[in-house]
């Protein structure tokens, strides 16, 4: 099993075109699934299975051991405070849970710069569902959220369009999205928009960002230095185009989020 799990593929998310097409074909079903309003939540959660296994695979699977072993130590402390929120309601319970569910986050910032090499706790994504977990214990300590199934807050935690990069969503609303199927009306909307942000997000990320970033930035860089002196033209341009870089890499990526997650849930609101 490990073997195999070596020998498969790995996907960077949103990291090249082939990856969108993937997506396509992987998320089509379940778009023409909601058009007749029906969901197919087994579907569902082996797409986002897949697609996240081939996120973290490659030589070594720490990655995918460290995000199974994460998973696990949440759904432990999330429940422990589930149970104990139903009769009590102390804020230093409140705090020692939250602190337990980040504690696996501090230790992969923490470490490195401690022992010089990455935590074998560290994988794609860690943070966001870091805040989704510490989320849910506000929303319960606060009482907006009472009652939820394992295989909900699987759903919420390992949400796919948004396990690598976020946004950070609430579970109530998410939740209230994922039942609530839109009418076709909306649905087709919806359609609309998320070839409208396909094609702006190609336009960022793999148009615009690859003219700043790979063909502009390092010739901008050349005359920097070879003008010299503390500061020159050069220097400026260096920080607008690496800005730019930047700034249309971030943007094509949030555009391929919304995209992704309008042909199954709609996200959009959670972005702007």
């Amino acid at each position: 099993m490990m073997d195999f799990l070596k020998q498969l593929p790995h996907l960077e998310p949103y990291g090249n075109p082939v990856y969108f097409v993937y997506i396509v074909l992987a998320v089509l079903p379940i778009f023409v699934g909601l058009f007749f309003k029906k969901r197919f939540p087994l579907y569902e959660a082996l797409v986002s299975l897949v697609f996240i296994v081939l996120m973290l695979t490659g030589p070594s699977l720490a990655q995918l051991c460290a995000l199974l072993g994460y998973v696990i130590w949440q759904i432990v402390w999330v429940y422990s405070y589930k149970l104990y929120r139903r009769s009590r309601d102390s804020k230093w319970i409140f705090y020692l849970h939250t602190l337990l569910a980040v504690l696996p986050l501090v230790l992969v910032k923490v470490e490195p710069a401690i022992s010089g090499h990455q935590s074998l706790f560290g994988f794609l994504g860690i943070s966001y569902l870091t805040f989704r977990s510490v989320g849910m214990m506000i929303e319960m300590r606060d009482g907006v959220l009472t009652e939820f199934t394992l295989w909900e807050f699987l759903r919420f935690l390992l949400f796919m369009p948004t396990f690598s990069s976020g946004p950070i969503d609430r579970f109530k609303r998410f939740n209230e999205d994922y039942l609530n199927i839109p009418e076709r009306d909306e649905l087709l909307d919806m359609l609309e928009q998320s070839v409208k942000y396909i094609m702006l997000g190609f336009l960022y990320k793999f148009i615009l960002a690859h003219i700043f970033g790979h063909l502009l930035l390092g010739h901008v860089k050349t005359y920097a230095l070879y003008t010299g002196g503390f500061f020159n033209l050069g220097t400026l341009g260096v920080m607008y185009v690496f800005g730019l870089d930047l700034f249309f890499d971030f943007a094509g990526l949030c555009m391929s989020l919304v995209w992704i997650s309008s042909l199954t849930l709609p996200v959009i609101r959670c972005l702007r």
